[in-house]
């Protein structure tokens, strides 16, 4: 049996203590877009003044935060995008 996809639930807990850990605003967090796969989450950066059509009008938005799950652990990694949208 495959593993189910993460969601924001399953990752919640590593994303606050990151967050409280290393001096980030986890309140942030709520406004982000995230997307998962199965073994993967991502919170990523939406600028509201651009574009809001998405895939549809090629919006980047950067991947703020990855968690990877890898042999049934969740690890989360930073992008050079964290400091930026997530700084308190």
């Amino acid at each position: 049996m495959s593993a189910k996809p993460l969601r924001y639930e399953d990752c919640v807990q590593i994303i606050r203590s990151y967050c409280d850990n290393n001096g980030l605003n986890f309140a942030k967090v709520k406004d982000m877009v995230k997307c998962s796969g199965k073994d993967f989450f991502l919170l990523q950066y939406h600028d509201p003044n651009k574009g809001d059509e998405g895939l549809y009008d090629e919006t980047r938005m950067p991947v703020v935060l990855q968690i990877i799950r890898t042999n049934g652990k969740l690890l989360i990694h930073e992008t050079e995008h964290t400091r930026k949208f997530l700084a308190a």
